[in-house]
């Protein structure tokens, strides 16, 4: 899957937490949102006329600004394909709250790199 058909199945399954997603839709989807994301901090932050990234941009409008309109974009798309991905290696979309454990993180990680199951699994 190439980068653009990445961002337009993410976007044509923007609710779809069923089926499954290749490692190449994933990451994809992961360095289009991580590209827009510095995008629109620098863009949010110049109509603010604010700096863009520093030590207290945290607590800058533009930051929030920047982070609610990335997140409108790609946060529910994002945790869609990230649960479409866990089914390509036979876990449950659940898994996703590992994420909120500090050895989970890692766990987590290596689903998301791991190669997916290639015979059908409980989630096709």
């Amino acid at each position: 899957m190439t980068f653009t058909q990445s961002i337009n199945t993410c976007y044509s399954k923007y609710f779809t937490f069923s089926g499954r997603a290749s490692r190449s839709e994933y990451w994809w989807f992961i360095l289009y949102s991580l590209i827009l994301s510095v995008i629109l901090r620098v863009l949010i932050a110049s109509i603010f006329n604010q700096p863009a990234y520093g030590a207290d941009v945290i607590f800058s409008d533009s930051y929030w600004s920047s982070t609610f309109v990335n997140f409108l974009l790609t946060g529910i798309p994002g945790i869609a394909v990230m649960v479409r991905r866990l089914h390509d290696v036979n876990k449950s979309g659940w898994w996703y709250f590992i994420i909120l454990t500090v050895i989970g993180v890692f766990f987590l990680l290596y689903w998301l790199i791991k190669e997916g199951d290639k015979s059908r699994n409980n989630f096709n």
